[in-house]
């Protein structure tokens, strides 16, 4: 496992969490951010930049007890192979500001949009932007 590609996802990952809710009207009741995070959430895009077919198979998967696992992948002689998965924990404030703790790494981020099938989030550090969604590749 290759410990700085495992950060590298994190930091990636961390640009993810910045938002301010979804305002669809078919919804019969809102849901808040806190909710609207729980999940699997798929690399699908970044500015700058984007991602490989086999990064996009690449996620982060917020729990409600405050804990998150990420998992990347790169393409390996035509395979693509996971890098490995890190487990951490997480904090939203305000339901916009993310801060993400595995080890001794931090990153924070800011939701910039999110809803039920999209979550764009800005890296607080680099500025870069990341976009999730709830499909695999």
């Amino acid at each position: 496992m290759n410990t700085q590609k495992l950060v590298g996802a994190l930091f990636m990952a961390l640009s993810l969490v910045a938002c301010s809710g979804d305002d669809d009207s078919d919804s019969p009741q809102q849901m808040t951010n806190e909710e609207l995070i729980i999940g699997k959430w798929y690399f699908e895009s970044k500015t700058p930049g984007s991602y490989s077919d086999c990064e996009k198979m690449g996620y982060i998967d917020f729990k409600n007890d405050g804990t998150f696992t990420i998992e990347s992948f790169e393409d390996n002689t035509s395979t693509c192979t996971s890098t490995g998965a890190v487990t951490g924990t997480y904090t939203l404030i305000n339901g916009v500001n993310i801060t993400l703790m595995a080890g001794t790494e931090t990153q924070t981020a800011t939701i910039q949009s999110i809803s039920q099938s999209e979550l764009v989030v800005i890296d607080t550090g680099s500025g870069d932007v990341n976009t999730f969604d709830r499909t695999a590749g």
